[in-house]
């Protein structure tokens, strides 16, 4: 009886708690100490592939093969933006492909795209990944029942190599054979694209959602000594313009009360400029000049919170879109977090008292050439607790340093979210990131949006991909279930979305750098 009544009166708390939840929150849950648990191992993940790319990036600067094949694409991005002013290339001309969030537990885990590998085409979920160089899928003889794996036996065109790589990413390390083959993504075909395919891939990895990787930043940090994908159409010409761009959808936003769901409507362009469908954009674009072109890294000239500036909070950061939240430097996350009374968990991580902040709470990150407001909902993974009385932020403290041992922030999903974001090899003839504010309460045209609940069990066999194509129509959202027709390539996947809610915290981090939700 006694029992009955506790129970009782923790419903009846809870009760309240969710009705005292502000409009736009409600999608909150709370995080459990298994997911938070989890996150923290993968930070160690997170710095040790992080070492590792400095490592590449040491090793690569003293190649001078490699430094030659780095100024040679600097120069022909440059000659193609020359050749783009001269023609007036349209900004639209170029390849896009469709990219898919992955939303669980009112989190955007990360963002994938099929990619098509060999002869005939062998189709696999990757994540365009800006804080990384190297593209690999897993290989037939890896022992991962859980992924599309690529069989080299069955392509036409493959070609092996002696070279090995091993890689160590946020969303967990892998290790195997350097091949050539080609590679289509986005509507190109690059020939004889240099690639890992796996033969060894840990635990961890064999849980994510994701097949592989496809590395979008410069190949300065590439451990196969690879042009990038994207390299390789500048270098062939291909393009028209040396820049691509991203464009991500809030799963929030389409869910209709489903918790977990794969959710369309985000999209990359190689050589032009992603739309952003009945989304609304705000002022011009702006363009911020690159310090260090390895990862995309940028000079934040400050942080502000409701347009006051937060001292102490100039930094370098990495825009990188293989990153579910933001990492900040220390001292930059402290006077961030400090006016809402943030307070810094042992872990890295920030926990905020729920009055602290509202849908009028404004961060805006500053920079020379111009700011981009964060919708504070972004920064939110959750509450702390079943109490309900704080928030898990998704800002988190680490002293990264970048190449130079400069101390810089990695700014993720999080972040880029808020913006239509363009890599630019060359703008005005020197590499840049570009920014054009977006509205986050607006929503993207739901036609072209699908929203698709699967099942999935780690360690189990797939038929197939969890990836959609084409145009997305008849979207219907029925409680927490939602179905949509349209188009689809690959065979169809099956994910447990309950056991992905368990493990949001080792997904939240991303391949590049989700730390400490890593």
């Amino acid at each position: 009886m006694r029992s009955t009544a506790i129970w009782a009166l923790l419903g009846f708390a809870e009760v309240i708690a969710a009705a005292s939840v502000p409009k736009g929150f409600e999608h909150l849950t709370v995080r459990r100490a298994d997911e938070h648990a989890a996150s923290m191992r993968k930070r160690e993940i997170r710095l040790q592939r992080h070492q590792r790319q400095l490592e590449a990036y040491s090793r690569n600067t003293m190649d001078p093969t490699m430094m030659e094949n780095h100024a040679s694409v600097l120069d022909a991005a440059k000659e193609m933006e020359t050749s783009a002013l001269r023609r007036r290339a349209d900004a639209s001309s170029g390849g896009s492909a469709p990219m898919d969030d992955l939303y669980s537990a009112g989190v955007d885990i990360g963002y994938s795209a099929n990619v098509s590998v060999g002869t005939p085409g062998q189709v696999f979920t990757m994540v365009p990944d800006t804080g990384s160089a190297d593209l690999w899928i897993p290989g037939s003889t890896s022992d991962d029942p859980g992924h599309n794996k690529f069989t080299t036996s069955s392509s036409s065109t493959f070609q092996s190599t002696s070279q090995k790589f091993s890689d160590s990413y946020g969303l967990g390390a892998a290790s195997g054979n350097v091949g050539r083959d080609s590679v289509q993504f986005a509507g190109f075909t690059v020939q004889n694209k240099t690639f890992g395919v796996a033969t060894t891939l840990d635990s961890q990895f064999q849980q994510q959602f994701n097949d592989g990787i496809i590395g979008m930043s410069s190949s300065v940090l590439s451990n196969m000594s690879a042009y990038t994908f994207f390299e390789d159409l500048i270098q062939n010409k291909q393009i028209n313009n040396p820049y691509f761009s991203v464009f991500l959808v809030r799963g929030r936003q389409y869910s209709s009360g489903a918790t977990d769901a794969l959710i369309g409507g985000s999209t990359i362009c190689l050589g032009c400029m992603a739309q952003t469908t009945n989304v609304q954009t705000y002022g011009s674009m702006f363009y911020v000049p690159i310090t260090l072109f390895a990862f995309y890294e940028v000079q934040v000239s400050g942080i502000s919170l409701n347009g006051n500036a937060l001292s102490s909070t100039s930094h370098l950061g990495i825009i990188d879109t293989g990153t579910t939240d933001m990492i900040l430097p220390t001292r930059v996350a402290a006077a961030m977090m400090a006016p809402v009374n943030g307070q810094l968990q042992r872990d890295g991580s920030y926990i905020v008292p729920v009055s602290s902040i509202g849908t009028t709470t404004q961060f805006t990150f500053n920079f020379a050439q111009g700011s981009i407001n964060i919708n504070p909902l972004d920064l939110i993974a959750g509450y702390a607790d079943s109490s309900r009385r704080y928030y898990l932020m998704n800002v988190y403290a680490s002293d990264t340093q970048d190449p130079n041992g400069s101390l810089i922030s990695i700014l993720g999903d999080v972040f880029i979210k808020n913006a239509l974001t363009v890599f630019s090899y060359s703008q005005n003839g020197s590499p840049a990131v570009g920014f054009q504010q977006l509205n986050a309460n607006s929503q993207s045209d739901t036609s072209s949006v699908a929203i698709v609940t699967q099942t999935y069990s780690p360690g189990v066999a797939t038929s197939g991909t969890f990836r959609q194509t084409g145009t997305r129509t008849g979207v219907t959202v029925t409680g927490t279930q939602a179905t949509a027709s349209g188009s689809r390539s690959g065979a169809t996947g099956k994910m447990d979305m309950r056991w992905l809610g368990m493990s949001v915290a080792m997904l939240a981090g991303g391949l590049v750098g989700a730390a400490f939700v890593l």
